[in-house]
This record gives C-alpha cells, sequence and structure tokens, in this order.
C-alpha cells in the first residue's frame, strides 16, 4: 500500500532562505548608512592643473655659435680666427686679425645691446727684423672655463720667424678672462743633433701668476702644444701622447753611457765616444706606466736597430743615489745597457706660485 506524500515538509526550508535574505538587507542597510564614508568630490568644474614654470636659462660658460665680426666689433687688418662664448658676465667675441706684419687681438663684453672693448692687444717683430713673420699658432684661439667658475676665457698663441736660419723663435701665449690679459712669453726649443741644443723658455708675468692653478694648467697644455709643433728639428709625431717623457735624462756604469729622450730622437753618447749618436724612431708605445721605444742609429759607423725600455721601478745607483726609473738598452747585436733614471722638469711644477 503506497504512502501519501507529506506536502507540509519543505515549509521551514523557505523560512530559512526568506529569514536569511531579509538578515543580509538589513545588513547592507547599516553598512551603507552608518559606516563613515569618504567624502565625495564636488561636482562643477575640473580643479585646474598648475602649470610648471618655464626652465631658468643654465648659468655658466657654453661656447655660442654665431656670425663673423660685424660693424659692432671692429678689428685691424684682415681676419684670423674668432670664438664667441656666454658666462656669468655676459656674452663675449674674442677676434684674432693680421695687418702685414703685425697682429692683432680684442675682447669684446655685451652691455645690454652693444659690446664693449675689454682687451686690445697688438704686437710685431722688431725693426732689426725687416723680413721677419709672425703667425697665430694654428691660426686659432680657444674659449673654456678651466677653472669651473663661470667665467670664460679666450686663449691663443703666437710665434715670430725672425731669422732665417734654423734656430729658436720667439713665442708668446695670451689669455683674455674678464677685463684682463694673462700671458707667458719666452722661446721655443731647438736640438740640433750635431749642435748647441737651446731649451724651452717660459715666463709668466704677474697675472698668470695669480691665476687659478687649473687656469694655469690649461694655459701651460697649450704652451707645450705649440712647443711640440714648433720644435726644430721638427718632432716625431708619435711622441707627443708621451711628452711627460721629454727631456728624461738616463744613465749607467759598465760601461759608462747616458740617454737623453727628446721628442726628435734618443741621443745616446757612450763615455768611448766624442759625440752623441743620434737614435731616430721607428716606434714608441707606453708600457704601463712606462714606455718602449725601437729605433735605429749609428755607433762607431755601425747602423744598429735599438730597443729602449723605460719602467717606472724605483732603483739605487751605485753610487747611492736613489732614482724612479730604470732603463734598458738592447743592440741588434746582443749589447745590453742597464741603468736609471728621472723624467725633466715639469712645467706645471716649475711655475707653480
Amino acid at each position: 500500500m503506497m504512502k501519501k506524500k507529506n506536502k507540509k515538509s519543505g515549509k521551514p526550508v523557505a523560512i530559512g532562505i526568506l529569514v536569511g535574505m531579509a538578515a543580509t538587507v538589513a545588513a547592507i542597510w547599516a553598512i551603507t548608512t552608518y559606516w563613515p564614508q569618504e567624502p565625495r568630490a564636488a561636482t562643477g568644474e575640473p580643479a585646474a592643473v598648475p602649470v610648471p614654470a618655464a626652465p631658468v636659462a643654465p648659468e655658466g660658460f657654453s661656447v655660442l655659435e654665431g656670425p663673423p665680426p660685424a660693424q659692432d666689433t671692429p678689428y685691424e687688418g684682415s681676419l684670423v680666427a674668432w670664438v664667441r662664448w656666454n658666462d656669468n658676465a655676459g656674452e663675449h667675441l674674442s677676434i684674432l686679425s693680421r695687418a702685414a706684419a703685425s697682429l692683432h687681438a680684442r675682447h669684446y663684453r655685451r652691455d645690454g645691446t652693444a659690446f664693449d672693448l675689454l682687451a686690445d692687444y697688438t704686437d710685431q717683430p722688431g725693426a732689426a727684423f725687416p723680413e721677419a713673420t709672425a703667425a697665430f699658432f694654428r691660426d686659432g684661439i680657444r674659449a673654456g672655463d678651466a677653472d669651473g667658475d663661470g667665467l670664460g676665457e679666450a686663449m691663443f698663441a703666437y710665434y715670430f720667424d725672425e731669422d732665417p736660419a734654423s734656430g729658436p723663435k720667439p713665442l708668446t701665449l695670451l689669455a683674455f678672462t674678464g677685463n684682463q690679459t694673462l700671458s707667458i712669453r719666452g722661446s721655443t726649443r731647438f736640438d740640433p743633433a750635431d749642435g748647441t741644443s737651446a731649451a724651452q723658455v717660459a715666463r709668466m708675468d704677474d697675472a698668470m701668476q695669480a691665476a687659478p692653478e687649473t687656469l694655469r694648467s690649461s694655459a701651460l697644455e697649450l704652451w707645450t702644444e705649440a712647443q711640440f709643433d714648433l720644435a726644430e728639428p721638427p718632432a716625431y709625431a708619435g711622441f707627443f701622447p708621451h711628452r711627460r717623457f721629454d727631456g728624461a735624462i738616463f744613465s749607467g756604469d759598465d760601461p759608462s753611457w747616458s740617454l737623453t729622450v727628446l721628442p726628435q730622437y734618443l741621443l745616446l753618447k757612450l763615455a768611448s765616444e766624442k759625440k752623441s749618436a743620434v737614435i731616430q724612431y721607428d716606434s714608441i708605445r707606453a708600457d704601463g706606466s712606462g714606455l718602449i721605444v725601437e729605433g735605429k742609429g749609428e755607433i762607431e759607423a755601425w747602423s744598429h736597430a735599438f730597443r729602449v725600455t723605460i719602467t717606472e721601478e724605483a732603483v739605487t745607483a751605485p753610487h747611492g743615489e736613489e732614482f724612479p726609473f730604470t732603463a734598458i738598452i738592447d743592440w741588434s747585436d746582443g749589447t745590453r745597457l742597464s741603468g736609471w733614471g728621472r723624467l725633466g722638469v715639469d712645467l706645471a711644477k716649475q711655475y707653480a706660485p
């Protein structure tokens, strides 16, 4: 006999669902009504976004591109070179020009809308040398801020060729900075293999001596370049990167010998020989903090190939004196000479106040 289904058995489940839904609705109402909320942004026009300020023009030194000097910056003779720059004092223009055998240089600075002449410089060979010629070194002028004070300076060098024969030439370097003119004066070097050498001469004026060290160093660097290019006989082109060895002297005993390093060649003097042998450069390269030089020369009427190895290694000579460098000279016939020595005079240290 089949049993009847109980139609009332689903009522408790339905009632529970309804009660649960009511509780959920009540909870949501309570949260949305009483829970703290962030204030809503006011409606209306969107807030204005601040526009960043225009960048301020950088202060300090900067080279300027610009046209050649015009009527507002006159000069003497024919134009050779010019340079423009900006610094914390304003816009500047320095000009090099030539009129016959005389050389001219001017330094202008813009004051408002016009240029003021700050320096006017002229030089020429002496009357005793009517055939002399004058020239600016590399026909150029450099501008920079060597001491980083926000005030620029312009530098140039020039020389006179007063004698058609080979020999030292008068050499001058000038720097314009502010309303000052700083200078180094002297002569170029002359290193004949079979005559009396004339060392480079450099004399700073009081203004250059009083200048910041970095400015003096920059001036001496240009001076060194001019000395290298204008030396007689001409320097070996590969020597310039190793110019700290210029004038270095090495020597040794058993047998007694001396070696002088010059931009043009090496001079090797043996005690048994009356004259120094000239070793012409074939190659020069750095070896750590030292140098390796290869070249050819003639000793005792015989031609030899040479390799000179210079090492920055302290050594004490037999007579008790200590030297910062050692040197080894190898000949192609198997001869080897060992010795010691030091670098030449450092111009930057020589002329430090």
